[in-house]
């Protein structure tokens, strides 16, 4: 079942990723810091997990556990969608084990809070939110839909 994290991501992050980010929002525009966004949210659960970052580019994951599961995660900024900011798993996430949703809230010019953090295993994401006759897509789900299912369960 789906497992909020997001304290347990807070406490990986360290200040070394405050203070890049601190540059990001002074320097860049928010696509930039959208990127970056990213790559924390992979760090933080790769810490979290004990996992390894793969290369840029691997289809469906983004780490790797010493046992060899994938994990993929995704994140994204709350902005004005709110419970309607989508996450979208291509195809190839079917091959991970486990999928985490990090979202983040940032106000123009502040610095980027982790605002929320789902562990939720690949099977669960199939099970309830997969979308078998998409060639894109194995699932397709909101924070909205995500945060319904964690008091449900």
């Amino acid at each position: 079942m789906i497992q909020d994290v997001t304290d347990h991501l807070k406490k990986e992050q360290a200040a070394e990723i405050t203070e890049a980010l601190t540059i990001l929002i002074k320097h860049f525009s928010r696509e930039t810091l959208s990127a970056a966004i990213g790559e924390v949210s992979e760090i933080l659960v790769a810490k979290y997990m004990g996992a390894e970052r793969e290369r840029r580019g691997s289809p469906g994951h983004d780490l790797i556990l010493p046992d060899g599961n994938l994990i993929e995660v995704k994140s994204r900024f709350l902005s004005l969608w709110g419970d309607k900011v989508q996450f979208n798993f291509s195809k190839h996430t079917a091959k991970a084990q486990i999928s985490f949703c990090v979202v983040w809230t940032a106000a123009e010019g502040q610095l980027p809070n982790l605002d929320m953090a789902f562990k939720i295993p690949v099977p669960f994401l199939l099970q309830t939110w997969g979308t078998p006759k998409q060639e894109k897509y194995c699932a397709r789900t909101t924070l909205g839909k995500i945060r319904s299912n964690l008091k449900t369960h």
